[in-house]
């Protein structure tokens, strides 16, 4: 008879793999189900790293620089390691921002070039939009919130808007110019 849960446990291990259920099939069959972790984006410290919605910094390998994923930039190296939670605060940020984007967003969120982090809180590029979110370091629901509503309007009447500054209680600040 097979330790099925000692198995079970180095499949675990896997950075790449959430959860693993082997069972026993008589007389002589393993049935086993395996959960992927999905990369939602790729973090930029000296190189690319896979992360997926919990924060695991997945394994890299030769198709991770081709992935077309947001990429999060501003992180230090050390914050990085493979094989682990990232537990730095920006990057769990960066990871909320993209939450939101999807939940509210619609096509915005597969339009998200970029996520910087940094001593001004987080930032979102989309360069198919041509521009930039600045949200600083809370509130990202209800400020994403309050662009999803207005996206429209900017959209119409100020073409130019390259800056969009979300960082403000009662204003939105549209500028032509990075």
């Amino acid at each position: 008879l097979l330790p099925l849960e000692r198995y079970a446990a180095r499949f675990v291990g896997h950075p790449r793999i959430r959860s693993i259920v082997l069972k026993k099939v008589l007389p002589n069959k393993v049935l086993c189900t395996v959960e992927e972790r999905e990369p939602v984006a790729l973090v930029y410290a000296e190189k690319f790293y896979e992360i997926d919605e919990e924060g695991m910094v997945l394994t890299s390998d030769e198709l991770t620089d081709y992935m077309d994923l947001p990429i999060v930039t501003g992180l230090n190296r050390r914050s990085v390691k493979e094989g682990t939670y990232c537990k730095d605060p920006q990057l769990a940020n960066a990871r909320r921002v993209l939450v939101i984007c999807k939940r509210y967003g619609g096509s915005f969120a597969n339009d998200i070039s970029e996520l910087r982090i940094g001593d001004n809180g987080v930032s979102v590029v989309s360069l198919k939009e041509g521009m930039v979110l600045l949200l600083g370091e809370s509130e990202f629901e209800n400020r994403l919130k309050k662009f999803f509503l207005i996206r429209g309007t900017i959209a119409k009447k100020e073409e130019t808007s390259k800056l969009i500054d979300l960082r403000f209680e009662d204003q939105v600040v549209l500028r032509s110019a990075i």
